[in-house]
């Protein structure tokens, strides 16, 4: 994917499956880059998600050393998934899992086309037109049909749903034999065919692209939870002259006020020219609260 190398480099803690059911039991920092090509995370564009999960999830305040990617162990992955991984923040209540990102790889549209009798596939044209050898089957509707009369069509489509290894395994078998059971080729079902019924040869073709099934990585995001996990990862106290005052650090992403405008002085010609400046912040889309009170700046501020 094009955007991958875009977070390619970033490091975070990736608590794996092997990892998990090892002694160690800890998460390892590890880049995107390292974790693909060693097999642990699926492909690359699963990567890519988890890149921008764990960029999002800092640029509002979460701190990564507290953060942590944990790999669906095989019990728990879904009917549907390739690959799964849970962003996981430590609070003290302990581990809380905030966002899910799964690899549905295929499967939606390949149920889909399944169900409705139609072609979902996207159609990826090269940059340079490829040649490449493959298997090509042709049965015979005519020698099919007078053996197998009603369940034609089976046969065939058992036929064509042949892999090339198995194709070409079938070939020898009917060159040696004369005759095989698809039953040992493919899920076709208990029929044998003979030679005269199916022709198997491996052709060499020019291709422009290819048809895709495209698949799904599908993020799912808890609100509630982040933004819980938010205010105890910004909260913290600071000590003061006087006493001590608890704050939220927001990341300016997310502080509900983007900018403040306090007048020095209680005086009508300040006041006028602040509520100017707030009014073109404010325009600007800036979050902004003035303050003409008079108040002293430092409780202002604070």
């Amino acid at each position: 994917p094009p955007k991958y190398e875009k977070v390619a480099d970033v490091e975070m803690l990736l608590f794996s499956r092997d990892v998990q059911v090892s002694d160690v039991k800890k998460p390892v920092l590890t880049k995107l880059r390292d974790a693909v090509d060693a097999g642990v995370i699926a492909n690359q564009t699963l990567a890519y998600f988890l890149g921008r999960t764990y960029q999002f999830m800092v640029a509002v305040g979460i701190k990564a050393e507290r953060m942590r990617f944990r790999q669906h162990l095989q019990h728990e992955m879904a009917h549907y998934a390739e690959d799964c991984w849970d962003c996981e923040v430590e609070t003290s209540y302990g581990w809380i899992e905030c966002v899910g990102v799964a690899d549905r790889s295929a499967y939606d549209l390949q149920a889909h086309a399944k169900a409705s009798k139609k072609e979902m596939t996207a159609y990826i044209k090269f940059d340079k037109p490829k040649f490449v050898t493959e298997l090509v089957v042709e049965p015979s509707k005519k020698e099919i049909g007078k053996v197998f009369k009603r369940e034609a069509k089976t046969v065939m489509a058992a036929l064509m749903s042949l892999t090339e290894a198995n194709g070409l395994k079938l070939k020898a078998e009917l060159e040696t034999k004369g005759e095989a059971n698809l039953k040992a080729f493919c899920d076709g079902g208990d029929f044998t065919i003979t030679k005269g019924m199916v022709s198997l040869e491996m052709v060499e073709k020019k291709l422009n692209g290819r048809y895709i099934t495209p698949g799904v990585i599908e993020p799912s995001f808890g609100i509630g939870r982040i933004l819980y996990c938010m205010l105890e990862h910004t909260y913290y106290v600071r000590e003061g002259d006087d006493e001590a005052k608890t704050v939220f650090g927001f990341t300016p992403l997310v502080a509900p006020t983007k900018c403040t405008v306090f007048p020095l002085l209680q005086k009508e010609e300040f006041n006028a020219v602040a509520r100017d400046i707030s009014e073109n912040m404010i325009d600007a889309g800036l979050s902004t609260i003035i303050d003409t009170t008079g108040t002293s700046i430092g409780k202002r501020y604070a």
